[in-house]
């Protein structure tokens, strides 16, 4: 049904203004009177109106008033101006103020206004239905491009409108857009921000966040819901990554800790078990027949159990160093022992282990990111294979020289293969091939990562029960010296002088240790903090070499050498450092930044005799 035209006949002049209320009334339109300005706002305050006829010649020349008062309050309601005084510079200024038509008062004018009006009127109309398509048009397009799925729902439930991201989210076209909406999401429900978890016909899990908004009627079809679909899963995972890479910084803190702890009783117990072995000829003396052999072979034991304990100590060191950025040249074959020591015990029941080394230069790098690569490798490579099965299966690493400037390793096991269509993926984050609550799908993606940054290649090739191959590719180091302990010392003949030694170690068994081990030779006095040694160094006592613990109570070997630089700064150049694993910031610059020997705890020691030996001989 068509509205009815109502006009607004603003005129002061009775005769004329009823003149006009008539001439509408007969074209079918319904007419209200104000004979002035006020009445003419007042009614436009309380009504809606078609068009209004607006006389120029009010009293006080309030003609624009009333005019600026209707497009203020009714914006959209064309105004027509109605005046005797026709010239060019009145219709300029009304058509600069907005009017929209203009008519002149003549003898038969009244005529004329119902197809004023009925113009005025069809061009609003058209403005409006312009602006109206205009903003569908808008509307379409921000749906259409928003990158957030929206769906319309009818009454019943089913989609009525949908956008291209709910096409990608939902992931089917057409009328068959949704099927059964995912739980919690009906016709005429209001919530915000719920979050819920979703999964596809194909089996596809998503987490989403909906809002869901009642749309009652429009246009007179009645409407269910507005509903607003966020897809969660992308932040889910890396969030999830997020807790897996702080789970990671956490295990390499409490392996640098743990280092550091068994460090100190281990360098104790390699020691003391030397020394047994020295006395060893003078026990088999003392023991009954056949029981000597057994002493020996004890004893051996006992070594190669405290060797092994090194090894895997020395390998939780290199891991927890892994989010260290500083670079240099680096072993590969000790990183490649490292991983395997640290998963010898998973090993041996799955699989021999083949090192298949050949001559490589030192690659560029950083050691602990490097074994953080390879152990994943190795760790997986056992994994492919079945426990109990270890005649059967090979695990064989490899090293070669690629040319200049390239080291090659393969880590290449014979397990159960990886599917041809899932190869190209197993780089991907969160890809993994194994069972729920088995992998997160992150080792490879962060091997891939390190690789890469380290200006390297990794690539693999898999076969179904066959095995598989990862390729890693290493550039060579450019002159940068190797990140290692200090270098072993020349041996110096048993004559060498006798010299006076400082231990400086908070811990008792050590101190005894290195004093039964380098008494002998050397006087040893022993203290257990930096303050004491300082008191003595202070005081004009002078050694001819300093062992010192780097990190104790009290006073650090650290705070030591910065006293000694401004008390006895000619004890500093015979100060060796002690480290059961530097793992603070302070420590790795410290030994980065002094020119001082450096022994790795547990050390051998044979290792620290001979160290001791030539640093008391170039004294002297």
């Amino acid at each position: 049904m068509t509205p009815r035209t109502t006009v607004l006949v603003v005129e002061d002049d009775l005769a004329t203004a009823e003149l006009e209320r008539r001439t509408l009334r007969r074209a079918g339109m319904e007419v209200h009177l104000a004979e002035g300005p006020e009445e003419a706002l007042r009614l436009l305050s309380t009504g809606t109106y078609t068009a209004v006829l607006l006389d120029y010649n009010l009293p006080g020349g309030d003609a624009w008033t009333v005019l600026d008062a209707a497009h203020a309050r009714a914006p959209r309601v064309p105004v027509i101006i109605v005046t005797a005084a026709g010239n060019e510079r009145l219709a300029a200024e009304a058509l600069h103020r907005g009017v929209d038509d203009y008519v002149r008062k003549a003898e038969t004018f009244w005529e004329h206004l119902p197809e004023a009006v009925r113009r005025v009127e069809t061009r609003a109309r058209e403005r409006v239905e312009s602006e109206a398509r205009r903003t569908f048009q808008l509307l379409q397009a921000v749906v259409h491009a928003s990158p957030v799925a929206i769906v319309a729902l009818r009454a019943d439930g089913t989609p009525a409108v949908w956008n291209p991201a709910a096409e990608r989210l939902f992931g089917e076209p057409g009328a068959e857009l949704l099927g059964p909406l995912p739980a919690g999401v009906s016709a005429g429900a209001s919530f915000r921000d719920q979050e819920l978890e979703w999964v596809s016909r194909e089996g596809v899990r998503a987490y989403l966040s909906v809002t869901s908004v009642p749309l009652g009627e429009a246009e007179g079809l009645e409407l269910g819901t507005l509903a607003v679909f966020l897809d969660l899963t992308e932040r889910r995972k890396i969030e999830a990554r997020l807790r897996a890479a702080d789970r990671m910084a956490s295990l390499g803190t409490l392996a640098a800790g743990v280092a550091h702890e068994i460090n100190n009783p281990l360098a104790y117990v390699i020691g003391n078990l030397e020394l047994l072995e020295l006395e060893l000829p003078g026990l088999v003396a003392l023991s009954p027949p056949g029981r000597a052999l057994g002493l020996a072979d004890a004893l051996r034991e006992a070594r190669a159990g405290s060797e092994r304990v090194r090894a895997i100590v020395q390998s939780l060191r290199t891991f927890s160093r892994g989010d260290d950025e500083r670079r240099g040249a680096v072993d590969i074959h000790r990183v490649l022992d490292g991983a395997l020591g640290m998963t010898r015990n998973s090993l041996r029941f799955r699989a021999r282990v083949v090192r298949d080394y050949g001559p490589v230069e030192l690659v560029e790098g950083n050691e602990g990111q490097l074994a953080q690569v390879f152990l994943n490798l190795v760790v997986n490579a056992g994994q492919a294979m079945p426990e109990g099965a270890a005649d059967h299966h090979e695990l064989r690493i490899s090293t070669r020289q690629e040319g200049p400037g390239c080291v090659s390793v393969e880590v290449r096991d014979t397990g159960c293969g990886i599917p041809r269509e899932v190869l190209p993926r197993v780089f991907d984050p969160f890809f993994t091939t194994k069972a729920v609550g088995e992998g997160t799908g992150l080792g490879l993606a962060i091997c891939h990562g390190i690789v890469r940054a380290h200006g390297g290649e990794i690539t693999v090739e898999s076969e179904l029960n066959r095995g598989t191959v990862f390729r890693v590719l290493l550039p060579t180091a450019q002159g940068a010296r190797p990140v290692t302990s200090v270098p072993p010392p020349t041996e110096v003949p048993g004559d060498a002088p006798r010299g006076r030694v400082l231990v400086v170690d908070d811990e008792p068994s050590i101190g005894r240790m290195i004093e039964l081990l380098l008494g002998p030779e050397h006087g040893v006095d022993v203290v257990g903090n930096g303050t004491q040694a300082l008191d003595r160094l202070l005081a004009g006592e002078r050694y001819d070499v300093i062992l010192c613990d780097l990190v104790m109570p009290v006073m650090t070997g650290m705070d030591l050498y910065e006293r000694l630089a401004v008390g006895a700064p000619e004890a500093l150049a015979r100060m060796v450092f002690m480290t059961g694993g530097a793992f603070t910031d302070r420590a790795r610059e410290f030994l980065d930044e002094v020119p001082n020997a450096r022994v790795d705890k547990p050390f051998s020691p044979q290792t620290l005799r001979t160290l001791v030996r030539s640093l008391v001989a170039r004294r002297a």
